[in-house]
């Protein structure tokens, strides 16, 4: 009697084809990340969730900016502009993008129509922008980091600032962090308004620490200006704000590294 070939496992394996199905959702996600073949190609799989996470958390913000009215009016004291938000500015401005103007003078704050504008404005800079949670995580890092550092801006998205930075400086960046930190010592933590608009100053933020740098001319650390203020985050998951210790607005750190 001649018996029946074996058969293949390959459709019947539930681990496989779960695997499998992972790997292909996971390469969805990795080419819809900003970055060319190149980055993509060298990504672990929990590097490829972390930047969407990362992504995502970015895009949240700056849809509740646009879209939230409380975050857009002028007399909130917290707000991620300067300057008010205009969905519909009158001509003849930009009527393709959404433009920023001050509302005093009637001025448009950026031509978005520029080309390369966003090359432009960062090297105008001077340095690159830093953006950190209440955590300490790297809510968001300009491209031109790497020119800075020598790590590139996908090496340390959603990533802990003080893995970045040497050990004797990281309490300094968690004193930046805490909200209580400039508050006067005359006036108890419980009855300052830190968020009137006379109080902005004590959200002010300035400190220096040596960052880890990959480039050559340097000893392995460069020193670096962090320079900007506590500004609220909009858009994160109810899970992260349920999940704090401290109430109230979640603040990041968002500042211009020199």
């Amino acid at each position: 009697m001649v018996r029946d070939p074996p058969k293949s496992l390959t459709n019947t394996n539930p681990s496989k084809r779960h695997r499998e199905r992972l790997n292909g959702e996971l390469e969805t996600v990795a080419m819809l990340l900003p970055y060319d073949s190149a980055t993509i190609s060298r990504l672990d799989k929990l590097s490829v969730l972390r930047l969407a996470v990362s992504f995502l958390q970015c895009k949240a913000h700056f849809q509740a900016c646009l879209h939230n009215s409380q975050f857009i009016t002028p007399n909130f004291p917290i707000s991620t502009h300067s300057y008010s938000y205009q969905p519909h500015p009158p001509m003849p401005f930009s009527n393709k993008v959404p433009t920023i103007y001050d509302p005093r003078i009637g001025s448009p704050m950026l031509d978005a129509e520029e080309a390369n504008f966003e090359e432009i404005a960062l090297k105008s800079l001077g340095g690159f922008v830093l953006v950190l949670n209440d955590n300490g995580e790297i809510y968001y890092a300009s491209e031109n980091v790497e020119g800075y550092l020598g790590f590139h801006q996908s090496d340390i998205l959603h990533q802990p600032i003080f893995d970045l930075i040497h050990s004797e400086d990281r309490d300094d960046i968690r004193q930046q962090l805490d909200i209580n930190f400039h508050i006067p010592t005359s006036s108890p933590s419980n009855q300052f308004d830190i968020f009137a608009p006379p109080n902005s100053k004590y959200l002010e933020r300035n400190v220096n620490a040596r960052f880890r740098c990959l480039l050559d001319n340097t000893c392995g650390f460069l020193r670096i200006d962090m320079r900007g203020k506590l500004m609220s985050l909009h858009g994160l998951p109810s899970s992260y704000v349920m999940g704090r210790s401290s109430t109230g607005p979640v603040l990041g750190m968002i500042c211009v590294c020199t």
